[in-house]
């Protein structure tokens, strides 16, 4: 891999450590420009999501601190819904949401940074590394884990993609940082240690043995979820039993396919309101074998499409581990998922499950931009334009978004409470609702 002694990347020595995050502030500053325009209501009054706000932050109210980071749900362990839940209840009451929201927007923030880091390592230019953190930003499946505790597991599984795609060199400059990180990342939910056979593989590949001690952390921990799961495997909150929300796991080539297709390929690049009709169309079973051939003729041939342009720059093997990884973990998440999985034979129902998905187009379309060829470098380009512009246009004109950019007032309610009695605070999406005392 050739690489610019000059160019601005984190394993160029001769940079000063006060010159590199000034060269990254203008990314920064776009994804926070673009997050608030996308969702004003979430920075300008904080709100908690589902079980952040019902579930986890009134256990930590009225249990100690080892007691709240150690909180299982749903039968596994999530290390950073936790901790971002104990530093909100150790906060006036009427502020508990805006520590979960600070938390969550460093978080967000974070993958922005390794955003900027992969872009340097692999020589992709300031519009395509600019491009990409407006994507991150704006991505149909971003809005169902946007700046919520609850869904920090599924955000964690992307930053864990991102170390996988990253260049060795790099991730040396940040050994410790990378080894604890992972950890975090592995104690924080099951999409945090997914991608164990890959980091297994690259290491294998490139005999690094930094990848080596990154896989045998997330194995490690891996087990440790695993045990978890065992052991609480039955104890599903009541709410989820309520509303039949328990695994189903998809158990059809249809089930199990089609969703990625459908909110991985078409609904970023084309929109939900073509993504979701498909879907609609799957449950028919008149039409369903019908459309789920088509569907799969077009979404496997995008998705060749787009190895295919990444393939043709200089990083086969990486753009090989992202495609692998983009369709493992998708199957797997979609077999696992909650609730009914006709469900996700939509455009954005259940995006969670298919924000690492997208993010893998993403990262191609990237390493396309550095193709050998100037029609395969526009190409990409405009696509990831393209990705943009939908997400941008869905963000305000579309319908299913509402639900995730606006609710009720948490500290209208809770001003409104009397003082040392329990009050019922409705709370983001409808449907949520904690009983706590002021």
């Amino acid at each position: 891999m050739s690489i610019d002694p000059n160019a601005t990347i984190i394993g160029d020595k001769n940079l000063s450590s006060a010159g590199l995050p000034a060269k990254y502030i203008p990314y920064f500053l776009i994804f926070g420009i673009i997050a608030v325009w996308k969702t004003p209501q979430v920075f300008i009054n904080p709100r908690f999501w589902a079980e952040e706000g019902a579930m986890f932050y009134p256990y930590c109210r009225s249990h100690p601190m080892l007691e709240c980071l150690s909180y299982l749900h749903t039968g596994y362990y999530q290390l950073l819904t936790d901790a971002f839940t104990f530093f909100a209840s150790k906060a006036p009451l009427l502020y508990g949401p805006t520590v979960t929201t600070f938390c969550a927007i460093v978080l967000h923030m974070t993958i922005v940074y390794q955003l900027i880091i992969f872009a340097r390592g692999y020589d992709v230019s300031r519009l395509s590394t600019v491009l990409l953190v407006a994507a991150w930003a704006l991505l149909p499946q971003t809005f169902e884990v946007w700046m919520s505790a609850t869904n920090a597991q599924w955000v964690i599984g992307v930053s864990m993609l991102l170390i996988l795609a990253t260049p060795t060199f790099l991730l040396e400059d940040r050994r410790k940082i990378v080894l604890a990180w992972t950890a975090v990342c592995g104690l924080s939910g099951i999409p945090g240690v997914l991608l164990a056979p890959l980091f297994f593989i690259r290491a294998a590949w490139e005999k690094s043995r930094l990848l080596w001690l990154v896989t045998t952390l997330l194995g490690l921990c891996a087990i440790v979820q695993l045990i978890v799961l065992k052991i609480h495997f039955r104890e599903v909150p009541a709410y989820f039993q309520t509303h039949g929300l328990e695994r189903h796991y998809a158990d059809t080539p249809l089930l199990l396919i089609s969703p990625t297709l459908l909110q991985t390929i078409i609904a970023p690049l084309l929109s939900t309101k073509v993504a979701t009709p498909i879907g609609i169309a799957l449950r028919d079973p008149d039409r369903a074998q019908f459309v789920f051939f088509i569907l799969s003729v077009v979404g496997f041939g995008v998705f060749i499409l787009i190895l295919a342009m990444a393939w043709s720059g200089k990083h086969r093997f990486v753009a090989s581990l992202i495609a692998t990884a983009w369709l493992f973990v998708s199957f797997v998440q979609t077999f696992g998922a909650l609730g009914n999985s006709l469900d996700l034979l939509s455009g954005w129902f259940g995006g969670r499950y298919f924000l690492f998905g997208a993010m893998c187009l993403c990262l191609l379309l990237a390493l396309g931009t550095k193709a050998a060829s100037h029609v395969v470098a526009v190409t990409t380009t405009a696509m990831l334009g393209l990705i943009i512009l939908v997400g941008a246009v869905q963000a305000q004109l579309a319908v299913w978004p509402r639900v995730y950019r606006s609710g009720p007032s948490w500290r209208d309610q809770v001003k409104a409470c009397p003082a040392n009695s329990v009050c019922h605070v409705v709370i983001w999406p409808t449907g949520w609702s904690v009983d706590i005392t002021k």
